[in-house]
C-alpha cells in the first residue's frame, strides 16, 4: 500500500481540475441558456423540491407547505446546506455552485489516482485527456446540471474508494477517509453500501474497532434524523425515499421479500445497466484471483458488496453512479501493476480508454447532449405550471411538486406523496377515491396532475379546463402532457384567466389546449 490516506491536493492539480471543469460547465451552461431563452434551469425539477423546503427549514418548519410536515427530500444534508441562502435572489444558483465544487474535487481525485498508477510520466495534457474521458464516463457534468446532491455523493465514492486503496493496516486512519465514509449517508442513504464494504474491508485486515466505529458513526445522524421524522408524526425514512423505493420497505416482510427478488432480477438480468455491474463483478473476480497482496484480494471482495445491495435496494439511472465510480477505481487498483506498462504507449491507451468510455458509459455521454434539452422541458412544464399557481394565489393539488412548489404563495396539496405523508399511504395501498378525499379536506379547487399516473383515479366531478403539453424529444418531465382540473364549477372561469396567460406567452415552446369555451 501507498500508506495513509490524504487528502493534500496539490493547488497545480486542483487549478488543472478547475479549468478542466470550468470548460465542460460553460460548454453545458451555453446550451442550457441557449434553450431555455437565457433562463438558467435544472434539468430535473427535484431541485426545486429542496430549496423550497431550503426556505421552509430557515422558518422553522420541515416540509414543503407550512403547518404540513412532510419529508421530500431523499438527502438529509443537502436542504440544510441550502438553508443559509435560502431568502438571498441567486438561491437557485446555489446547488449548482456546489456541484461545481465537487467536481473540481472530483477531478482533483482522478488526478492524483492517475498519478498512483504511473501516470506522473505522462505529459499534462495526456493527463487532462484521461481526467477528461473519467469525468464523462461517471456523468460528473449532467449530474451537475441536474442540481442534487448527487455530485457530492460521487465525490464522497471517490473518495471512499481512493482511500481504502492507500489504508494501510499498521498505521493511524486518516480522519478524512473515516469523514467520507460517514458523510455518505448524510448525503444520500445508498451510501450505506459503501459504510457496510468498508467496515467489512477494515474487519478482514484485523482493525475491528475502526469497522464497528465507522459503522457506529454513519448510522448515529441518520438514527437521529429518524427520530426527528418520527417526533413529526412522519415515518423514520423520508417520504420521497418510500414513494420512490422498488422495494416496499413499510408494507411488512412478504410484500418485501416478493420485491426483493423481482427486483434483483430486473437489476442484473432486464435492465440495460445489469450486464455492465455484471462485466464489473466479474473484473472485480478476476482482479481478486491476480492480486498478489492479501489485502488486495479482502479489499476486492468486500467491493462486491456494494453491486449486489444497490441491485437490492437501488434503482438505476443517476442513482447508481456513486456505486459505478467506486468500482471503477477499485478496480484499476486490482490491476495497477500492469497500469505502468500500459500507460507506456499513452496515446494507445488513451484509445482504449476512451473505447471503454464510449461502450461502458454510452448513457452518460448521451446525457451530456441530452441536459440541455432536459432542462429546457423543466422551464417549458414546470415554468408554465408555477406561473399558472402563482397567479391564483390559491391552493393547488400537484402530482409533481417541482417549481410549483417553490414559486406558490399558497399551500401546494402533493397528490403523489413526496410532501403529504397521507397522500402516499393512499397511492400505495390503491385506495379508490383518495383523490377527491384529500383534495376536499384540504380546500383545494385547482389541480394540475399527469392523468397517465392515475389511471382509472381521477375523479368524473373533476372539470378539465387545459391540457399542457411537450412532446419534444428528451423530455425529462414526469409525463408530456399536464391537465389541469377544476374540482367545482366555481373555480373553472379563474382557472381558465390564469391559463389563457401562458396560452398568449408560452415560454419555451409549449403548447396550452383550452379545452373549455
Amino acid at each position: 500500500m501507498n500508506g495513509p490516506f490524504s487528502l493534500a491536493f496539490s493547488s497545480r492539480v486542483l487549478r488543472r481540475s478547475a479549468v478542466l471543469v470550468a470548460l465542460l460547465f460553460a460548454i453545458e451552461l451555453f446550451a442550457i441558456l441557449l434553450l431555455t431563452e437565457g433562463q438558467f434551469t435544472y434539468s430535473l425539477d427535484d431541485p426545486y423540491i429542496h430549496l423550497a423546503l431550503a426556505k421552509q427549514i430557515l422558518a422553522g418548519h420541515y416540509g414543503i407547505s407550512e403547518g404540513v410536515p412532510s419529508s421530500p427530500s431523499s438527502s438529509i444534508l443537502w436542504p440544510f446546506l441550502l438553508v443559509p441562502w435560502a431568502k438571498t435572489p441567486m438561491v437557485e444558483y446555489v446547488p449548482l455552485a456546489f456541484n461545481y465544487l465537487a467536481s473540481v474535487a472530483l477531478g482533483g481525485v482522478f488526478y492524483a489516482y492517475l498519478e498512483q498508477l504511473g501516470g506522473a510520466r505522462l505529459r499534462q495534457r495526456e493527463q487532462d485527456a484521461f481526467v477528461l474521458l473519467a469525468l464523462i464516463l461517471v456523468n460528473a457534468v449532467p449530474l451537475a446540471f441536474m442540481g442534487l446532491e448527487h455530485s457530492v455523493q460521487l465525490l464522497s465514492a471517490a473518495l471512499v474508494a481512493w482511500g481504502l486503496t492507500s489504508f494501510d493496516r499498521n498505521a493511524p486512519v486518516s480522519p478524512w477517509l473515516v469523514f467520507a465514509i460517514a458523510v455518505g449517508p448524510l448525503v444520500r442513504y445508498e451510501s450505506f453500501a459503501l459504510v457496510l464494504a468498508s467496515s467489512v474491508y477494515f474487519w478482514s485486515e484485523g482493525r475491528r474497532r475502526l469497522a464497528l466505529g465507522v459503522l457506529g458513526l454513519s448510522a448515529a445522524l441518520p438514527l437521529a434524523f429518524s427520530a426527528f421524522l418520527l417526533s413529526l408524526g412522519l415515518p423514520p425514512l423520508p417520504l420521497s425515499v418510500l414513494a420512490k423505493s422498488l422495494v416496499p420497505l413499510d408494507q411488512g416482510l412478504a410484500p418485501a421479500l416478493r420485491a426483493i427478488l423481482s427486483q434483483l432480477e430486473y437489476a442484473f438480468l432486464r435492465s440495460s445497466r445489469g450486464p455492465v455491474f455484471l462485466l464489473l463483478s466479474l473484473g472485480l473476480l478476476l482482479g481478486v484471483k491476480r492480486a498478489e497482496l492479501p489485502s488486495d484480494r479482502r479489499l476486492g471482495l468486500a467491493a462486491l458488496l456494494p453491486i449486489f445491495l444497490h441491485g437490492l435496494f437501488g434503482q438505476w439511472g443517476r442513482y447508481e453512479l456513486y456505486v459505478f465510480c467506486f468500482e471503477l477505481l477499485i478496480l484499476g487498483w486490482l490491476f495497477r501493476f500492469s497500469a505502468p506498462r500500459a500507460l507506456e504507449k499513452s496515446g494507445r491507451a488513451l484509445g482504449l480508454f476512451g473505447l471503454f468510455v464510449l461502450l461502458a458509459g454510452a448513457p452518460y455521454v448521451a446525457r451530456l447532449f441530452q441536459t440541455p434539452f432536459g432542462a429546457r422541458s423543466i422551464r417549458a412544464q414546470q415554468g408554465s405550471m408555477a406561473r399558472v399557481a402563482r397567479s391564483l394565489d390559491e391552493p393547488i393539488a400537484v402530482n409533481d411538486l417541482g417549481l410549483v412548489a417553490l414559486y406558490s404563495r399558497s399551500f401546494v396539496l402533493d397528490l403523489y406523496g413526496l410532501g403529504s405523508h397521507e397522500a402516499l399511504q393512499a397511492r400505495r395501498q390503491g385506495r379508490r377515491g383518495y383523490l377527491e378525499d384529500l383534495v376536499r379536506k384540504h380546500g383545494v379547487r385547482m389541480v394540475a396532475i399527469y392523468p397517465s399516473w392515475f389511471p382509472g383515479q381521477v375523479p368524473r366531478s373533476w372539470l378539465p379546463v387545459a391540457d399542457l403539453v411537450d412532446e419534444r424529444p428528451w423530455n425529462s418531465t414526469g409525463a408530456t402532457v399536464v391537465t389541469f382540473y377544476a374540482t367545482e364549477p366555481e373555480a373553472v372561469p379563474r382557472l381558465r384567466e390564469a391559463l389563457e396567460e401562458i396560452h398568449t406567452r408560452p415560454s419555451a415552446g409549449e403548447s396550452v389546449r383550452i379545452l373549455v369555451p
